[in-house]
């Protein structure tokens, strides 16, 4: 059984470079992905790369709206079927998500947990 089977993982700057390979990566082993980045044309050709049932959310990780909106694309498609929680230990920003923390108010939370530590 590939190692991630049955995760999620989020990955920021998805559509390109190490975040491309990453999802790549992840994808191999099982773990279903979604990438986020800016660029959609960028977005669609990383998708065809990636393959399987990867999911892209175009957004700038600099705005709020987009982070709320990819955090609800991730609980309403992926983690409903996935058991409830992002397990990925890959990280290209400070972003953090899990299925009790969303929104601005889970952001703040963890960029506070960033910050101690």
């Amino acid at each position: 059984m590939p190692k991630l089977q049955g995760k999620t993982a989020v990955i920021t700057g998805g559509s390109r470079g190490i975040g491309l390979a990453t999802a790549k990566a992840f994808c191999r082993e099982g773990a279903n992905v979604v990438i986020f980045g800016r660029g959609k044309e960028d977005l669609d050709a990383a998708l065809a790369e990636i393959g399987g049932d990867a999911i892209a959310v175009q957004g700038d990780v600099t705005r709020t709206p987009d982070l709320d909106r990819l955090v609800q694309t991730v609980v309403d498609r992926r983690l409903k079927a996935d058991g409830g929680r992002i397990q990925s230990p890959a990280r290209r920003t400070a972003l953090c998500l899990d299925s009790r923390i969303q929104g601005t108010q889970g952001l703040e939370i963890c960029q506070k947990q960033k910050n101690t530590g």
